[in-house]
């Protein structure tokens, strides 16, 4: 099917670059994490998201030329990898050719919307992509905090919270699961100064605001978050101590 060829392609340029994810998304859907984005035409952009974590370049020696671009590092399996910007640049192109050469192939004028994380992503990895996006839907709220709240703790949160709000957030987060919105599964609280949002299995999306705020516009950014966290919340369910039981043949 097409989206086993897609997906594919996304794999493999994902292990080429050792990026956290590969993507094909709406040209719309923008995020603010660090990514590299090129147009697959039919409202598509194919989006290769960068690791937030990478260290800085080591300067360049004395016999280099500096005009030369700086090495972008990312994680991959613990170990580091060198990518010049130049190559990464070459590898998307060389899937942007790719992914339309598919399109063309199956006849189709919008390729489905697919994404691909890595197959081996560590916890801690995980982690740091929850928080690069609550530092995102941060940032959009107007420089004040955004967290992740499940089953009664904070999982991650965009900056350290103090005291008041560690408290606080659980109150939040049970307001919401326990105020499902109208002909919906899903809870909101808007308070003058917070908001947040339920989504995934008890997890909550909590928004301290510092100044008055559109509802309608956060609503919109904490969906979008929220829709990319239930993509990683998954890889830190730890396994089942056993597996799952099959019913004989009958």
């Amino acid at each position: 099917m097409i989206e086993a060829e897609l997906r594919d392609i996304l794999q493999s340029l994902l292990e080429e670059t050792g990026s956290l994810a590969a993507a094909i998304v709406a040209d719309d859907d923008r995020t603010g994490v660090p990514s590299k984005r090129r147009p697959l035409g039919g409202d598509r952009s194919l989006v290769l998201e960068l690791s937030s974590r990478s260290p800085k370049p080591d300067p360049a020696p004395p016999d280099e030329d500096p005009a030369e671009p700086d090495v972008y590092r990312g994680t991959k399996d613990a170990a580091v990898q060198s990518r010049r910007p130049r190559a990464i640049d070459a590898m998307l192109e060389v899937a942007v050719r790719q992914l339309r050469a598919v399109a063309r192939r199956w006849n189709v004028d919008v390729l489905p919307l697919l994404r691909v994380p890595p197959a081996n992503a560590s916890a801690d990895r995980v982690k740091a992509r929850i928080q690069s996006f609550l530092r995102a839907l941060a940032g959009s709220a107007g420089g004040g905090n955004a967290l992740l709240w499940q089953r009664g703790h904070v999982l991650s949160s965009a900056a350290p919270l103090d005291e008041v709000w560690a408290s606080r957030a659980t109150f939040l987060g049970k307001r919401a699961l326990a105020a499902p919105a109208p002909n919906s599964s899903h809870g909101e609280v808007v308070d003058p100064d917070a908001y947040a949002l339920t989504f995934y299995y008890g997890a909550v999306l909590i928004v301290a605001v510092e100044a008055p705020y559109a509802v309608d516009f956060l609503r919109h950014r904490c969906r979008l978050v929220a829709r990319e966290l239930c993509l990683l919340l998954p890889m830190l369910d730890p396994e089942p101590e056993t597996p799952a039981m099959i019913r004989p043949p009958s």
